[in-house]
């Protein structure tokens, strides 16, 4: 062949296909900010996959059977990628995550101060309304926060129910989403749902809970409880055992009229409507906290025994001082040291407080041991709750106030997260694990 025709030829043909060229990352289609890296190189054992945000640190992925996914990127951003074998990388690229989902509230991170943050907490599980309209319908989303305060994953609501308690499965291997109908179809809940689903989408599992209209809990044994509004407007604690049967433990109108409430509350007197279902394993109790009279009443898993009450309804245990005694409580609980901490209004209705409080059962006495938000002039009229994370900071929710703060024993905020007024948040929580623990 002529030199000048092989030069030619040469010059038209493609070039040999290098390793890269056989690789290519996408989103999903449903969840924009989860890449899918399609790469026959990436199901190599012996290879590792590395990835990051552009112009951040490199991490590594867990690799999974059937396809391989890049976890934990924010909406956005332009992700690179890299494959290793022995240290030698042998394949590279980059995609986008697609952008924040229309409709979803940007967050925006205030106050980040990594050296106080609990180190173990990494991404934030929660739930937010679309409209800021407070308690009227909206959409709602599910959403998963990094520690800048970006959106990693998001997920909207069917149009007609809202997620007011998203909570990660017991074993961490999914997530628990509540599909409750009351407030959206105005139906009591008769149509409520909850979905265990993988962080990719996946729908592993829907749960009839009908009457299901705010919190749920889980139990170790597979049992859900919540309280059923769409037969009374007075509360049954009902139990859902893992075969499907659900039965009716506690029933709130006799409660309600054996310790009727010690000051005028017309809502009190005419309804019993919670805001909080908490499971303890170590006591076999649930914990309700009533929004609707102001009180907090622990039951008896077994048997539906009323063991305590506190708060507006009489024949409750008493507060230590008086004016520590907690008003719209959200998000009551036991802590792992044994105190009682809710979210709260304080009397004057002007600020929303964490109280933690040591329960005396003898004494039937509630005393103050710590508190936040005094003088902080902080408010969220409606929903909010309190959690103690694991280096003992503590993560308060606002609820309408629209913001999350985590603040150290002291009341130093190492962490805060601001969406605009009026945006209602549910139940946060931060995840256990890692994100790959939440997809097969």
């Amino acid at each position: 062949m002529p030199p000048l025709l092989s030069i030619l030829l040469s010059a038209c043909a493609p070039e040999p296909a290098r390793p890269e060229d056989a690789c290519i990352a996408r989103p999903l289609a449903d969840i924009g900010s989860i890449l899918e890296l399609d790469c026959a190189l990436a199901g190599d054992p012996a290879v590792d996959i590395e990835y990051r945000v552009r112009g951040e640190a490199w991490r590594t992925a867990r690799r999974l059977t059937g396809r391989q996914l890049l976890l934990g990127m924010p909406y956005d951003a332009t992700v690179d990628w890299r494959l290793r074998d022995d240290g030698a990388i042998i394949a590279s690229g980059s995609a986008d995550t697609m952008p924040l989902p229309d409709g979803f509230p940007e967050p925006a991170l205030i106050i980040d101060d990594p050296m106080q943050m609990s180190s173990q907490d990494r991404y934030l599980l929660g739930s937010i309304k679309e409209g800021q309209n407070q308690w009227v319908d909206d959409l709602f989303w599910t959403f998963i926060l990094d520690r800048q305060g970006r959106v990693v994953w998001a997920r909207q609501n069917p149009e007609g129910t809202w997620a007011l308690y998203p909570q990660q499965s017991l074993d961490g291997e999914s997530l628990l989403i509540d599909h409750s109908t009351l407030y959206a179809r105005v139906d009591e809940g008769q149509q409520s749902t909850i979905l265990r689903i993988g962080l990719d989408g996946d729908v592993r599992e829907t749960i009839d809970t009908p009457g299901l209209y705010h919190a749920f809990d889980q139990m170790p044994d597979g049992s859900l409880a919540w309280t059923d509004g769409s037969r009374t407007l007075f509360d049954i604690l009902v139990v859902r055992s893992p075969d499907g049967t659900i039965n009716d433990l506690w029933r709130c109108a006799p409660w309600v009229e054996a310790n009727p409430p010690g000051e005028l509350i017309p809502f009190a007197n005419s309804s019993c409507r919670s805001n909080t279902i908490f499971y303890d394993e170590d006591r076999d109790t649930l914990m309700v906290s009533f929004y609707s009279s102001s009180t907090v009443l622990e039951v008896d898993r077994q048997t539906g025994a009323e063991q305590w009450h506190a708060g507006i309804l009489t024949n409750g245990y008493t507060f230590a001082p008086a004016d520590a005694q907690f008003l719209f409580q959200h998000g009551a609980h036991w802590t792992d040291a044994g105190t009682l901490m809710v979210s709260t209004k304080d009397l004057a209705e002007t600020e929303l407080r964490v109280y933690e409080y040591a329960v005396d059962e003898d004494a039937g006495t509630l005393s103050l041991v710590w508190s936040y938000g005094v003088d902080e002039g902080v408010f969220g009229n409606l929903a909010g709750e309190a959690w103690v994370l694991d280096n003992g900071n503590v993560l308060h929710n606002y609820g309408v106030g629209a913001l999350v703060k985590e603040v150290t024993r002291t009341g130093e905020v190492v962490w805060r997260v601001d969406w605009e007024p009026d945006h209602l948040l549910g139940h946060t929580t931060f995840l256990t694990g890692d994100l790959y623990d939440l997809v097969r």
